[in-house]
């Protein structure tokens, strides 16, 4: 994930930029700019060598892939992801203190890595949940969703306050 960090943080700019333009009715205004950030976009991707970037991610995989038969799990059934679905909840509502105490928006960020590896947990008993985790299910996404949104609003607006000459 970290070595496609760059490439993926360049489309996150673009696409919020589109989404963001597309809602204000004056995207030809915008235009000089949305082209600033697409040329950013494409130095990016063309200073990534994209064959070995993927060679790289494949052999993680691989090596991983390799380890998964020595994981053993304590109990079967529920059990096997109870603890961890306890502590990504109890982890996930001290995100939440902390991001809308201090109104960071790192913290908020912290705090949608939680809600995601709750919803993961959530998915992975698929379709014996009981309804009312069903429901939660669909709140939980809903968070994760705006929460990351509120990550790629920070992208952007961290990208275009860093490259300020670079847009005019």
């Amino acid at each position: 994930g970290h070595s496609l960090s760059d490439l993926r943080d360049a489309s996150i700019v673009l696409d919020t930029f589109d989404r963001l333009s597309k809602d204000s009715g004056d995207s030809k205004k915008l235009q000089p700019l949305r082209s600033g950030l697409q040329r950013q976009k494409r130095a990016k991707e063309e200073a990534v060598d994209e064959a070995q970037t993927l060679r790289h991610a494949a052999d993680c995989l691989k090596e991983v892939g390799e380890r998964v038969h020595q994981w053993t799990l304590a109990s079967d059934g529920f059990e096997a992801i109870a603890d961890g679905l306890r502590t990504e909840y109890r982890d996930g509502r001290k995100a939440m203190g902390r991001a809308t105490r201090a109104d960071d928006s790192l913290l908020f960020h912290e705090w949608r890595k939680h809600a995601k590896n709750l919803l993961f947990h959530i998915r992975l008993l698929g379709n014996i949940l009981p309804e009312s985790l069903q429901r939660q299910e669909k709140e939980l996404h809903q968070l994760e969703t705006a929460l990351g949104d509120d990550h790629n609003l920070l992208i952007l607006r961290q990208h275009l306050d860093s490259h300020r000459k670079g847009f005019g």
